[in-house]
């Protein structure tokens, strides 16, 4: 299959409801937008400790 013709999903990027999931996780916190540990960890599917022993290695 050509590069140029890989679907999203072939290469492990979101798709559709995926995109409204990051979306409206999305917040601005004193003018810098953010996105919580503990909400990247569920988009993940890991409890936010693992995320943060994943991210510290």
């Amino acid at each position: 299959m050509d590069r140029n013709t890989l679907q999203h999903t072939d290469v492990g990027l979101p798709t559709g409801n995926m995109f409204e999931q990051i979306r409206s996780k999305i917040m601005t916190v004193r003018d810098t937008v953010v996105i919580l540990d503990a909400d990247i960890a569920d988009l993940y599917g890991v409890v936010p400790v693992h995320l943060h022993v994943s991210v510290d290695t």
